[in-house]
C-alpha cells in the first residue's frame, strides 16, 4: 500500500536555486522565531475514509531526532469527525532540537485500518555565524574616512550610493544575510545584502569574494554633517545574528568643497 503524502512544515523557509544558481540546501529550514513556538504542520490530503460525524480517528506523530536512529512517538491525537482538509496539527516546541529531524504520522481509522505517511525533514539552525566572535570592520573608500567624506559629488560619481565591503570571513555560507547600520550606537539598519559566495575552506577552487552592500544616497542626505558610526551584523538564514561588527567612522559632508555643486 502506498504511503500518505508527507506533512507540510508550514513556516519553513524555501530551499531553492537563486538567480546566481547558488543552492540553499537546508531542507525545510525553520526561521529562528518559529522555533520559539509550537511548530505548525499541515496534512494536505485526506486518508481513506476519514472520520465522519460521531467517529474518531487516532493520529500518532513520530519524530526522528538529530543523531538518532529510532523514531519516537511524540504525540497521540484523537481527531473527531467530520474532518476537513487541510488539517492543521502542531508539534510541541520542546521537540525542536538543533540539527536535522524527520517527522511522520500514522492514523488509525474507525475500521481499524492504519495508514502511514512519508517522512519529511526539517532543520533547526541555532549556529551563530563566526561562532559568536565579533565580525571584522567593514571597508569603505579611504576618502570617506580620512578625506572629504560622503559628498554630493561622491554620490554622483558612485551611482548615488556608497559601497560597503564586508571581508570574507571564516564560516561564510551562501545565504547568510548582512545588515548594515549607520548613525549612532543604536543606529537603525540602512541596507541588507545576501552573501553569494562561500568560505574558501568550503569551496576549494571555487569563486570566493567579499560581499558588497550598497547604501542608498538618501541615508546620508538625512544625516548631519559629522562623522557617524558604521557597523554590521551577520545572520544565518534562520535569522540568528552575530554581535555588532567592529565599528568604523564615515564622514558625512553636505557642504564639502570637492565639486559638490557640480551638475
Amino acid at each position: 500500500m502506498s504511503k500518505l503524502p508527507p506533512l507540510k512544515v508550514f513556516h519553513a523557509l524555501s530551499s531553492h536555486k537563486d538567480e546566481d544558481s547558488t543552492y540553499y540546501d537546508e531542507e525545510n529550514l525553520l526561521p529562528d522565531w518559529a522555533t520559539q513556538f509550537d511548530l505548525l504542520l499541515q496534512i494536505l490530503r485526506p486518508w481513506p475514509d476519514p472520520a465522519l460525524a460521531n467517529e474518531t480517528d487516532t493520529l500518532r506523530l513520530w519524530l526522528l531526532k538529530p543523531g538518532s536512529q529510532v523514531y519516537e512517538r511524540v504525540a497521540t491525537l484523537g481527531l473527531n469527525g467530520p474532518l476537513t482538509f487541510p488539517l492543521s496539527i502542531t508539534l510541541g516546541k520542546k521537540h525542536l532540537h538543533a540539527g536535522i529531524s524527520q517527522i511522520k504520522f500514522d492514523v488509525e481509522i474507525s475500521t481499524g485500518d492504519v495508514y502511514e505517511s512519508e517522512a519529511v525533514t526539517f532543520t533547526v539552525d541555532k549556529q551563530v555565524p563566526l561562532d559568536g566572535k565579533t565580525p571584522p570592520e567593514a571597508m569603505i573608500d579611504d576618502e570617506l574616512r580620512n578625506g572629504a567624506g560622503v559628498t554630493k559629488a561622491y554620490l554622483k560619481a558612485h551611482c548615488y550610493m556608497v559601497p560597503v565591503t564586508i571581508p570574507v570571513y571564516e564560516g561564510q555560507i551562501t545565504g547568510h544575510q548582512i545588515t548594515v547600520f549607520c548613525g549612532g550606537p543604536d543606529a537603525p539598519p540602512v541596507a541588507v545584502a545576501v552573501v553569494r559566495t562561500p568560505d574558501p575552506l568550503n569551496a576549494p577552487g571555487g569563486s570566493v569574494a567579499p560581499t558588497v552592500v550598497p547604501i542608498a544616497d538618501y541615508v546620508f542626505l538625512s544625516l548631519a554633517n559629522s562623522p557617524h558610526l558604521l557597523f554590521y551584523r551577520i545572520a544565518n538564514r534562520a535569522g540568528v545574528q552575530t554581535v555588532n561588527s567592529k565599528a568604523i567612522f564615515i564622514r558625512v559632508n553636505h557642504s564639502g568643497t570637492d565639486a559638490m555643486d557640480k551638475t
